[in-house]
């Protein structure tokens, strides 16, 4: 997250989330003797055209586009597209001293960091109910940040999932298989690190999650299914969720080096989701 200020994300994303409650956040101070916990990883993307170089030039930045002719361990070849019918500018090699960043024609970012506004990052919200009863909460997973929320103990049930990124697009999920964890009393309770849009697959750590658009301010931002190559599982749950317009994936991992922010012991239990039909046997 080099050059972006989570501060602006954040406030970007609580906009979003409108008036539902979110849990208290574990801080300093706060009693709070069992705890939910994770990590989010959420890739900061490229929203403009490819390949593209990004160099200072004095105390700004300039975007140059065109094509990557060489990249060596201290320079970066880059040769300008067309200005205009009668100009066509020479390659030019750039130090990488001076090169913020160079991306190639798969999105990737080869040198350097995304510097704001040309990134898109993405933030998750799972809006989360007790089995046992009582208010639906939400819960903020802020990018490539742990989180670490103070929840009474039980099993929570994830009634909804939303997504929003810091330009102000965001969408929901339309259909959820049935996703829980537990939290036990006197615990930090880790469920996972979560992997936002891996490329889809019918690995059995990831969860498709079919979704519709809820607002889209930058009209480049669009629908589908997230990530590359596609499962014949996730076509089929894709035309099975009535009014979807894409789906996203969740890969959902056992970190064994994660450590927990509450002052209780440590359990791992890792969000369990089945579709209806295997809901039952699955369920913690």
């Amino acid at each position: 997250m080099a050059r972006r200020s989570l501060l602006s994300l954040l406030l970007t994303f609580v906009v979003f989330t409108g008036c539902m409650p979110t849990a208290q956040v574990l801080r300093e101070g706060v009693d709070c003797p069992s705890t939910v916990e994770g990590l989010l990883v959420s890739e900061v993307q490229w929203n403009r055209k490819v390949p593209a170089l990004v160099v200072r030039d004095g105390r700004d930045e300039k975007v140059v586009y065109g094509e990557i002719v060489e990249q060596t361990d201290s320079t970066v070849v880059f040769d300008p597209g067309r200005e205009g019918p009668f100009y066509d500018p020479e390659a030019k090699s750039y130090p990488l001293a001076e090169v913020v960043a160079l991306v190639n024609e798969q999105r990737e970012v080869v040198v350097g960091t995304v510097p704001d506004p040309y990134a898109t990052v993405w933030f998750v919200e799972l809006q989360v109910t007790p089995r046992q009863g009582g208010a639906t909460q939400r819960l903020l997973l802020r990018p490539n940040m742990p989180f670490a929320y103070c929840l009474d103990p039980g099993t929570y049930i994830v009634e909804q999932v939303r997504f929003g990124d810091n330009q102000g697009n965001t969408d929901e999920s339309v259909k959820l298989p049935v996703m829980a964890f537990n939290v036990q009393p006197e615990t930090s309770t880790y469920i996972g690190s979560f992997e936002l849009d891996v490329p889809p697959s019918d690995a059995e750590d990831v969860v498709a999650i079919p979704y519709r658009v809820a607002e889209r301010k930058n009209p480049s931002i669009v629908a589908g299914i997230a990530g590359g190559a596609v499962g014949v599982g996730l076509l089929y749950l894709f035309r099975q969720a009535r009014g979807a317009e894409g789906i996203r994936t969740l890969q959902v991992q056992d970190d064994s080096t994660f450590e927990t922010q509450g002052s209780t012991r440590q359990r791992t239990h890792i969000l369990q989701w089945a579709w209806p039909d295997d809901a039952e046997e699955s369920a913690p």
